[in-house]
């Protein structure tokens, strides 16, 4: 241990000892004298304290909220997104807000490619009416709507064909789209065919 701590513990110690025996000499001296006045500790029950009282606000606590409501309607979050292909491009229903009420999209390749493009389209509308508001950032995926349309019919062909194999109804539906067969397998989209045709709010 250096020198300077011994001596700064020392000194630390020292004042410990001689706080320590003046706190209880001074507590000492009180203890058993009569002649304290205890009029200010003994208040009753009916008295109010200090920050408190029976209508629930203390002293400064006489705030008073008041909440504005207002007519805009909560933006919608979409729970079963929809899809819609332009041009290559894929985009997912995001919300739906706005009078009149508007689709806003973004960019199915906004995990894969970190695409941030954005469009809106007003509801019921039509794909003409569709508008970019914010660029893509990779080139439009040419057999896109074909990819997309082979698997909305693979999906309604599943239900349709109850009595058909699951290798059938694909094998008939890739005949019709070819393009996407070839980037769709069937061991890849076998187990949501299944799913699909067990359930048919999907």
């Amino acid at each position: 241990m250096e020198p300077y701590e011994q001596s700064n513990i020392e000194s630390v110690e020292n004042q410990e000892e001689t706080y320590g025996s003046e706190t209880l000499d001074d507590t000492a001296q009180g203890v058993g004298d009569d002649t304290e006045d205890f009029s200010l500790m003994e208040t009753g029950d009916d008295e109010p304290h200090p920050g408190t009282s029976g209508d629930g606000t203390g002293d400064g606590q006489d705030v008073k909220f008041s909440i504005e409501t207002s007519e805009k309607k909560p933006k919608k979050r979409m729970n079963a997104r929809m899809r819609f292909v332009v041009d290559g491009f894929v985009y997912h229903n995001n919300v739906i807000a706005g009078t009149p009420p508007l689709r806003y999209l973004g960019c199915a390749e906004f995990k894969r490619a970190g695409c941030r493009a954005r469009a809106s389209i007003p509801v019921g509308g039509t794909l003409d009416q569709l508008k970019v508001t914010k660029p893509h950032n990779h080139p439009p995926d040419i057999n896109a709507e074909e990819r997309y349309e082979f698997v909305k019919e693979l999906k309604s062909a599943v239900r349709s064909m109850q009595n058909a194999t699951l290798k059938k109804v694909y094998e008939t539906i890739a005949e019709i789209y070819p393009s996407g067969a070839e980037e769709i397998p069937f061991k890849s989209i076998s187990s949501s065919l299944h799913r699909w045709r067990c359930n048919p709010h999907l």
